[in-house]
């Protein structure tokens, strides 16, 4: 059994553009794991929802490819083509690489404020609400956010999480930033953030574009 495997979620041709960047990047940092690409053109999905609406609800081919195979890999990284892999991700988690559920950024509503480098996330957090009043006003306790897609789960995290999405029909209606979150909550796991003063994983809500700087984890880069 591989110690890694690593969900690449992407648009379009693999062969091309960041695409074909970023998935050989994987390739040559990380040999030994299992790299798994992604996509709805390539991936059977059963939700028109997310067929009509792909950036939105691009997790959605996690859960449809683990539906469906056997899970060989102990744990899991899921990451967008906009994310480049320069470290073995092995060494980028550190300590949190025995962890159910890590992730860059948490948010929660339960907590006042989240707070991350240059920006300030409000309890009342836009996908928490954005389509979903009704499910939030019932189910906010244990909802959460993760910030990017982009996540490290253990095998049977992964393996509760897709079991949850297949029977939580309202689950459908959450953005996937939202659902991620949420999905580890309602299967039990909380997630965790690994400690921002050493990681190099950007948000959307900071530097942009991004200058990538040596080892790490980057996200967006978009050329």
């Amino acid at each position: 059994m591989k110690e890694l495997g690593i969900f690449f979620l992407y648009h379009g041709d693999i062969e091309s553009g960041i695409n074909a960047i970023h998935s050989a990047a994987i390739r040559a940092h990380a040999p030994d794991c299992e790299l798994i690409p992604l996509s709805f053109k390539t991936t059977s999905v059963a939700s028109e929802q997310a067929r009509a609406s792909e950036r939105e609800n691009i997790d959605v081919l996690v859960w449809s490819y683990c539906q469906n195979q056997e899970l060989t890999c102990k744990r899991y990284l899921v990451v967008e083509s906009d994310t480049l892999v320069t470290q073995h991700p092995r060494e980028f988690f550190g300590g949190h690489w025995d962890k159910d559920v890590v992730g860059s950024v948490i948010v929660n509503p339960n907590s006042l404020k989240q707070i991350i480098p240059n920006y300030i996330y409000p309890t009342e957090w836009f996908w928490f609400w954005k389509g979903i009043e009704n499910e939030y006003q019932t189910h906010h306790t244990i909802m959460r956010g993760m910030i990017p897609v982009f996540g490290l789960f253990s095998q049977r995290a992964i393996k509760d999480m897709t079991d949850t999405y297949f029977s939580t029909p309202w689950i459908n209606k959450c953005f996937c930033e939202c659902r991620l979150g949420t999905l580890a909550s309602l299967a039990g796991y909380e997630p965790v953030s690994f400690d921002s003063n050493t990681a190099h994983t950007k948000v959307w809500a900071g530097p942009y574009p991004v200058v990538v700087k040596g080892p790490g984890i980057w996200h967006p880069v978009k050329t």
